[in-house]
């Protein structure tokens, strides 16, 4: 259980780094006005695809708090990690996008309930 803390605690440094947005130019991008949520960028594809990822790690967890000596589950989180890398790569075209923050800390309030 141990090495799922430490793979949660991974995970979401990873992504609160990426949400921080590019300090360096100060630039932080803004949802454009009279936009009502109809048009779709890459970077809500990519919140898409986080919060499925986010999902599958809640599932994870719960694998793994009903059965600790399942090794499967340490197999899974392996994979989880590697996808959690590429994710942050991708995620860098959408640093300082301010309309992903609320959706970003929606996952991330999410995550931490699953390790309560």
């Amino acid at each position: 259980m141990k090495r799922m803390g430490l793979l949660f605690t991974i995970i979401s440094m990873m992504f609160i780094t990426m949400s921080c947005g590019d300090s360096k130019t100060g630039d932080a991008k803004t949802p454009e006005s009279g936009s009502a949520g109809t048009t779709s960028s890459p970077c809500d594809a990519f919140m898409t695809e986080y919060e499925q990822f986010a999902d599958s790690y809640v599932a994870l967890l719960q694998e793994a708090k009903s059965n600790p000596t399942d090794m499967s589950v340490l197999t899974k989180s392996a994979d989880m990690l590697k996808q959690a890398g590429d994710m942050t790569t991708r995620a860098k075209d959408c640093e300082g996008d301010a309309a992903m923050l609320p959706r970003l800390l929606k996952v991330q309030e999410k995550l931490q309930n699953a390790m309560q």
